[in-house]
Protein backbone atom coordinates (compact mmCIF):
# COMPACT_ATOMS: atom_id res chain seq x y z
CA UNK A 1 0.00 0.00 0.00
CA UNK A 2 1.23 2.93 -0.85
CA UNK A 3 0.97 6.48 1.38
CA UNK A 4 -0.56 9.81 -0.22
CA UNK A 5 1.11 12.84 0.18
CA UNK A 6 -1.65 15.31 1.79
CA UNK A 7 -1.53 18.57 0.13
CA UNK A 8 -1.82 22.07 1.18
CA UNK A 9 -1.34 23.54 4.43
CA UNK A 10 -1.31 22.78 8.42
CA UNK A 11 -3.33 24.91 10.69
CA UNK A 12 -0.07 25.77 12.13
CA UNK A 13 1.11 27.11 8.86
CA UNK A 14 -2.39 28.78 8.20
CA UNK A 15 -1.97 30.37 11.59
CA UNK A 16 1.68 31.60 11.69
CA UNK A 17 1.08 33.69 8.57
CA UNK A 18 -2.58 35.06 10.06
CA UNK A 19 -0.23 36.61 12.97
CA UNK A 20 2.58 37.25 10.51
CA UNK A 21 0.17 39.59 8.30
CA UNK A 22 -1.32 41.02 11.18
CA UNK A 23 1.42 42.32 12.77
CA UNK A 24 2.92 43.52 9.73
CA UNK A 25 -0.50 45.31 8.94
CA UNK A 26 0.00 46.82 12.16
CA UNK A 27 3.11 48.45 12.04
CA UNK A 28 1.99 50.06 8.37
CA UNK A 29 -0.91 51.47 9.42
CA UNK A 30 0.34 54.71 11.18
CA UNK A 31 2.33 55.37 7.98
CA UNK A 32 -1.04 55.44 5.71
CA UNK A 33 -2.62 57.61 8.09
CA UNK A 34 0.30 60.22 7.41
CA UNK A 35 0.18 59.96 4.15
CA UNK A 36 -3.22 59.86 4.05
CA UNK A 37 -3.59 63.15 5.39
CA UNK A 38 -0.53 65.04 3.14
CA UNK A 39 -2.86 63.85 -0.10
CA UNK A 40 -5.62 65.61 1.99
CA UNK A 41 -3.55 68.61 2.40
CA UNK A 42 -1.86 68.52 -1.17
CA UNK A 43 -5.47 67.91 -2.72
CA UNK A 44 -7.08 71.10 -0.99
CA UNK A 45 -4.30 73.39 -1.56
CA UNK A 46 -4.44 72.31 -5.95
CA UNK A 47 -8.14 72.59 -5.40
CA UNK A 48 -7.92 76.44 -4.51
CA UNK A 49 -5.05 77.01 -6.89
CA UNK A 50 -7.70 75.66 -9.54
CA UNK A 51 -10.60 77.85 -7.78
CA UNK A 52 -8.15 80.84 -8.38
CA UNK A 53 -7.03 80.36 -11.53
CA UNK A 54 -10.50 79.80 -12.67
CA UNK A 55 -11.52 83.32 -11.30
CA UNK A 56 -8.97 84.86 -12.77
CA UNK A 57 -9.26 83.65 -16.19
CA UNK A 58 -13.40 84.42 -15.76
CA UNK A 59 -13.03 87.86 -15.19
CA UNK A 60 -10.68 88.01 -18.06
CA UNK A 61 -13.25 86.49 -20.34
CA UNK A 62 -16.31 88.14 -18.63
CA UNK A 63 -14.32 91.83 -18.51
CA UNK A 64 -15.83 92.13 -14.75
CA UNK A 65 -14.69 91.50 -11.28
CA UNK A 66 -15.05 87.92 -10.10
CA UNK A 67 -14.91 87.08 -6.65
CA UNK A 68 -13.51 83.86 -5.34
CA UNK A 69 -15.31 83.77 -1.44
CA UNK A 70 -15.54 81.36 1.42
CA UNK A 71 -19.32 79.89 1.67
CA UNK A 72 -19.05 81.08 5.21
CA UNK A 73 -18.11 84.42 4.20
CA UNK A 74 -15.27 84.28 6.92
CA UNK A 75 -11.69 83.64 7.39
CA UNK A 76 -12.47 79.62 7.89
CA UNK A 77 -12.59 78.29 4.29
CA UNK A 78 -12.68 74.58 5.28
CA UNK A 79 -16.36 74.74 4.49
CA UNK A 80 -15.97 74.96 0.78
CA UNK A 81 -15.59 77.89 -1.36
CA UNK A 82 -16.86 79.03 -4.74
CA UNK A 83 -16.30 81.52 -7.48
CA UNK A 84 -18.79 83.78 -8.16
CA UNK A 85 -19.39 87.51 -10.75
CA UNK A 86 -18.93 90.19 -8.93
CA UNK A 87 -21.73 92.18 -10.46
CA UNK A 88 -24.57 90.15 -10.70
CA UNK A 89 -23.07 87.43 -7.82
CA UNK A 90 -23.68 84.30 -9.92
CA UNK A 91 -21.89 81.40 -8.55
CA UNK A 92 -19.50 80.14 -11.99
CA UNK A 93 -18.02 77.14 -9.87
CA UNK A 94 -18.61 75.80 -6.18
CA UNK A 95 -16.13 73.54 -4.26
CA UNK A 96 -17.08 71.14 -1.27
CA UNK A 97 -15.93 71.32 2.15
CA UNK A 98 -12.50 69.51 3.07
CA UNK A 99 -12.76 67.02 5.73
CA UNK A 100 -10.27 67.17 8.33
CA UNK A 101 -8.42 70.09 7.13
CA UNK A 102 -7.84 74.04 8.45
CA UNK A 103 -7.94 76.52 5.34
CA UNK A 104 -7.49 80.30 6.06
CA UNK A 105 -7.68 83.00 4.31
CA UNK A 106 -9.26 86.03 3.58
CA UNK A 107 -12.83 86.97 5.14
CA UNK A 108 -13.68 88.85 2.35
CA UNK A 109 -12.39 86.80 -0.44
CA UNK A 110 -9.80 87.71 -3.34
CA UNK A 111 -11.24 89.67 -5.98
CA UNK A 112 -9.81 89.75 -9.55
CA UNK A 113 -10.50 92.76 -11.61
CA UNK A 114 -11.17 92.13 -15.20
CA UNK A 115 -7.22 92.67 -16.00
CA UNK A 116 -6.63 89.64 -14.03
CA UNK A 117 -5.39 91.44 -11.07
CA UNK A 118 -6.08 91.25 -7.67
CA UNK A 119 -7.75 94.32 -5.94
CA UNK A 120 -5.64 93.71 -2.84
CA UNK A 121 -2.67 96.07 -2.55
CA UNK A 122 0.06 93.45 -1.08
CA UNK A 123 0.17 89.67 -1.54
CA UNK A 124 -2.36 87.14 -0.53
CA UNK A 125 -1.71 84.24 1.63
CA UNK A 126 -4.06 81.00 2.10
CA UNK A 127 -3.03 78.47 4.95
CA UNK A 128 -3.88 74.38 4.41
CA UNK A 129 -3.17 72.62 7.40
CA UNK A 130 -4.17 69.29 8.95
CA UNK A 131 -4.09 68.54 13.15
CA UNK A 132 -2.28 64.97 12.62
CA UNK A 133 0.98 65.97 10.33
CA UNK A 134 2.73 69.15 10.84
CA UNK A 135 2.75 69.66 6.77
CA UNK A 136 1.75 72.97 5.86
CA UNK A 137 1.11 74.20 2.31
CA UNK A 138 0.36 78.00 1.39
CA UNK A 139 -1.83 79.04 -1.87
CA UNK A 140 -0.20 82.89 -2.41
CA UNK A 141 -1.52 85.38 -4.57
CA UNK A 142 0.54 87.95 -6.30
CA UNK A 143 -1.29 91.06 -6.65
CA UNK A 144 -0.54 90.45 -10.55
CA UNK A 145 -3.35 87.45 -9.89
CA UNK A 146 -0.96 84.02 -10.23
CA UNK A 147 -1.72 81.89 -7.39
CA UNK A 148 1.62 79.37 -6.56
CA UNK A 149 1.26 76.84 -3.96
CA UNK A 150 4.56 76.07 -1.63
CA UNK A 151 5.21 73.71 1.07
CA UNK A 152 7.22 76.08 3.12
CA UNK A 153 5.94 77.60 6.09
CA UNK A 154 3.43 80.66 5.53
Amino acid sequence: MTMRRARGMTLIELMTTIAIAAILTMIAVPSFTKIIALQRVKSASSNLQVALLTGRSEAIKRNSNVTVKSVTANADWSSGWQVADGTTSTVIANYPATSNLTITGPASGVTYQSSGRISATASTTFKVSSSSITEVRCVTITVMGVPAVTSSGC
